[in-house]
């Protein structure tokens, strides 16, 4: 939009030169603008790229950190018994996402 409004600034201020060059005094003639350009449609790859990049930058963390946590929670019970306190489980994985954050 903006460019189209800036090609026919330009086109306009070029008609008022000219018309000041011959010594037309401003009057009469209407002013005609260039046909349109047609501008080219991005392609499908070129709309979807970012979108992607984005969707894989905020997917690939968070299935690391899941994965992470499996094999804490996999080990939680071997974890405990190495303590000898079975019964505070639920602090190992806790402590583990407070410490990994």
């Amino acid at each position: 939009m903006i460019y189209l409004y800036r090609k026919v600034r330009d086109h306009r201020r070029k008609q008022k030169q000219q018309q000041q060059q011959d010594g037309d005094g401003g009057g009469g003639q209407p002013i005609t603008l260039p046909p349109p350009e047609e501008e080219e449609k991005p392609s499908t790859w070129q709309v979807w790229k970012p979108r992607l990049l984005l969707l894989s930058a905020v997917i690939l963390p968070v299935l690391l950190e899941t994965l992470d946590y499996t094999v804490v929670a996999t080990a939680q019970s071997n974890i405990a018994s190495v303590f000898n306190r079975l019964d505070l489980q639920s602090y190992i994985g806790t402590s583990y996402v407070l410490g990994s954050t």
